[in-house]
């Protein structure tokens, strides 16, 4: 049995402009092969806004998508990367205004004699006439006192300063270290002379003197202890630098206009007769700060309830019975807080105060 071929028909120009007359009427006409290719199984879409060059195969056409696709997901990538680091930076920036407002140098002197130690409490070097060296002898700075406070300086510029906590901090306010005071190693052998010494002298002069000072997280009062000489009677002078200090007995780093504070101390009568004290003051006062005391004794005060300068303090008579102890107290006062004072604090004025007792038996 034969099979018949069957023929199709050819295309007529007839097909063709019954064609392009569907089209002008309102129907969509075909896709262009090469714009938009002929969605298959396992084709990629197109990306918006790009269309593929002519003559490409459909496997061209394919590594040409998945490049775009690639060069889309870096470029996304990178501006997504790029916003994270900027809201780093203001993070950054924000943190770096706090410790600014947080820390600030410190005022006083600049420090000669000290040890630094890291945030552990290990030893980060030594400071020696304000020289910064670190453990393996490497200079880290000079410690230098400006208008602005306390620096650190290397090789003539500014590379940290010290706080009013004495840390050491970079001038982007990050900690570096702590400066703690020196304690120097003395031989036992000094310290034994240096007590037979000191008795031998009390002996001979017939008193004693003792300081009692302990650290029980206050500042005790010094305790000026005077006993009689081998006449009967006694004459004794003590002079002694007054500290400037809060109301729990902490010493202040620096003291600012307006400031008031108190100095206690005690003095003991261990002798069978009575004993009368007076008290002067000598200052050391070159920018002419206003500074102004009063004094009481066990509570009541021996001078006038009104603060006055040291040279128009006027005393009460002072007497201490025989075995009794009086607790003393120097009330202190910067007094005007006015412009003038304010330019001496700023630029850094020290003041020093010399308390001279002189003390005789009846």
């Amino acid at each position: 049995m034969k099979r018949r071929k069957r023929e199709l028909p050819a295309q007529t120009e007839e097909v063709s402009s019954f064609n392009l007359e569907s089209s002008a009427e309102g129907q969509t006409p075909p896709p262009d092969p090469i714009e938009q290719p002929e969605q298959t199984d396992g084709a990629a879409a197109v990306p918006h806004g790009f269309s593929l060059p002519a003559g490409l195969t459909r496997r061209e056409q394919r590594e040409t998508l998945r490049r775009e696709r690639s060069v889309a997901r870096a470029r996304k990538r990178t501006k997504k990367r790029a916003e994270r680091d900027k809201k780093r930076a203001e993070r950054a920036k924000r943190r770096a205004e706090l410790r600014a407002k947080q820390y600030h140098p410190h005022q006083g002197r600049a420090p000669k004699h000290s040890d630094a130690v890291d945030q552990y409490g290990n030893f980060a070097g030594s400071i020696r006439k304000g020289i910064w060296t670190s453990r393996d002898g490497t200079p880290n700075g000079t410690f230098v006192k400006e208008e602005e406070g306390v620096f650190l300086r290397l090789d003539g510029r500014r590379v940290g300063y010290l706080d009013q906590h004495r840390d050491v901090r970079t001038l982007s306010h990050e900690y570096v270290a702590s400066l703690r005071f020196k304690v120097f190693s003395v031989p036992f052998t000094f310290l034994w002379f240096a007590v037979i010494f000191l008795f031998v002298i009390s002996v001979a002069i017939g008193f004693r003197f003792f300081v009692v000072s302990e650290r029980l997280g206050l500042d005790l009062p010094d305790n000026y202890t005077i006993s009689a000489g081998s006449d009967g009677g006694w004459e004794l002078n003590i002079d002694h630098p007054v500290r400037f200090t809060d109301e729990e007995g902490e010493d202040f780093e620096y003291i600012a206009p307006g400031w008031e504070g108190g100095y206690s101390f005690s003095v003991s009568n261990v002798m069978p007769s009575r004993a009368t004290c007076t008290f002067t003051f000598d200052e050391q006062n070159e920018m002419g700060i206003d500074m102004c005391f009063r004094l009481t004794q066990d509570g009541v005060f021996v001078t006038s309830e009104e603060y006055a300068a040291p040279d128009e303090l006027t005393f009460d008579e002072i007497v201490i019975e025989p075995g009794e102890t009086s607790e003393f107290v120097l009330y202190w006062r910067w007094e005007h807080n006015d412009e003038q004072d304010t330019i001496i604090g700023e630029q850094g004025a020290e003041y020093e105060l010399v308390l001279k007792m002189h003390g005789a038996a009846e």
